[in-house]
């Protein structure tokens, strides 16, 4: 049996429908169902034995992902729902911080292969080898709503900047050498590609999307 914390989450949810998408093992989802966690995230293993979850509260971190189910805070999440919405895409500063970026599903095969395979004692950082800066992240996610969803005018119009965040990091990302060196893993998605898939995976859910800005007025 394995624990997720976060499990109606993100990343925790995404994890729970993957593993046991290919494993019989039994998972306990424990999630707090703050503003980000969501029940209905867990829909498909309603009724499934092998799952249990539990309400409470662990603290835990990861890189930055993307991927269905994230809450509209994020940067690619709150970029796409805005874009949708005809507002305005706030960028902090000239949006030049530099981020690495990771689609959840790589990253929840990552957790799959440490415990697979991982040492003890070991440290395994998981990124994603794809580091670009927000405004060429917000501008690559204008050209692919733009391509899969036209409008009257190109969503890079809606790009607005914004006063800077005090204390904004200029760059952070992840070696994750040990990842690839000692356990062969590295992602699946090329970064657009995994982009696209995100962004088709927000156009084909707008309830949920609905769903969640309702949670939020």
């Amino acid at each position: 049996m394995i624990l997720v914390t976060g499990g109606a989450g993100f990343i925790g949810s995404n994890f729970i429908l993957d593993w046991m998408a290919g494993s019989d093992e039994p998972v306990v989802g424990l999630d707090q169902l703050t503003y980000a966690g969501k029940l209905d995230n867990l829909a498909g293993v309603e009724g499934d034995p092998r799952h249990r979850f539990v309400h409470g509260d662990i603290n835990d971190s990861a890189p930055n992902n993307h991927g269905r189910f994230q809450f509209p805070e994020k940067l690619i999440s709150l970029m796409l729902t805005n874009a949708l919405a005809g507002k305005s895409l706030p960028v902090y500063g000239d949006g030049e911080q530099v981020r690495d970026w990771l689609h959840v599903s790589d990253h929840c095969a990552a957790i799959r292969r440490v415990l697979q395979a991982g040492q003890p004692r070991q440290v395994y950082n998981i990124g994603g080898n794809s580091e670009m800066s927000n405004l060429n992240l917000v501008q690559l996610l204008c050209d692919i709503l733009d391509r899969l969803q036209p409008a009257a005018r190109s969503r890079r119009e809606q790009i607005a900047f914004v006063a800077d965040r005090p204390g904004h990091d200029r760059r952070y990302a992840i070696d994750a050498g040990n990842m690839r060196r000692e356990l062969g893993w590295q992602p699946a998605h090329a970064f657009e590609a995994g982009l696209e898939h995100t962004v088709r995976w927000y156009l084909a859910h707008p309830d949920w999307v609905a769903h969640i800005e309702r949670r939020q007025a």
